[in-house]
């Protein structure tokens, strides 16, 4: 089956190499080797999360804590979340740091670029300021400064080599992290975040499938 720029061809399934052990840097070790679990029902729309609460990281659960909860009820009140998919930056929770060490995301990287290849998402949307810059390879300082701009893809970004993706119809939308979301109260933040996530959704799947 040609699976190139398809629609939901993994809808339903579990991503095959989902990380179940890894070495690759401290954070792995100190987690037990089981670093937290990619999820989701298909791929059209893919969104990365910065990395595991602590919550998530005890149970080994990822996307289960009040912040990560909140963000997929939103999906699925917009009638999307069975064509998306929640991927993290670095896998781990760090030890001390509330953000990732770039060091850490670097030895995690590959693992996304992984995802990105199997799923060729139409839509990235990117969950604050480090997974934004970081995956567009920017040095944004305020998320405020990126939020609801949407980046269409280029051939080659920075840290990511993207030509296995469907080229200049894929886009990256960056949104505040739910949790902030939560404490400002500024929900209108993410309707306007939502809103331009539709109308992306609808063109280009229209686009891609007329």
């Amino acid at each position: 089956m040609e699976s190139q720029n398809k629609i939901h061809f993994l809808k339903g399934s579990k991503y095959i190499s989902n990380i179940n052990r890894c070495d690759a840097c401290s954070l792995a070790m100190g987690n037990l080797f089981t670093p937290c679990r990619s999820e989701g029902l298909g791929q059209t729309v893919i969104f990365i999360t910065e990395c595991p609460s602590q919550s998530e990281s005890n149970n080994k659960t990822a996307f289960t804590n009040k912040a990560n909860t909140f963000l997929k009820n939103i999906v699925k009140d917009n009638g999307i979340f069975d064509d998306c998919f929640f991927t993290q930056l670095v896998r781990c929770k760090p030890f001390l740091n509330n953000v990732p060490y770039p060091k850490e995301i670097l030895k995690c990287q590959p693992y996304l670029i992984e995802e990105l290849k199997h799923y060729k998402p139409l839509i990235i949307v990117t969950v604050g300021l480090t997974v934004y810059n970081s995956v567009v390879g920017d040095n944004a300082s305020y998320i405020s400064s990126v939020v609801n701009k949407p980046v269409v893809i280029k051939r080659h970004i920075d840290q990511f080599d993207v030509s296995h993706l469907p080229g200049k119809n894929t886009i990256i939308i960056p949104i505040h992290q739910p949790g902030y979301i939560i404490k400002s109260g500024k929900i209108e933040e993410y309707n306007k975040s939502f809103k331009i996530i539709n109308n992306f959704y609808r063109l280009l799947i229209n686009t891609n499938h007329p």
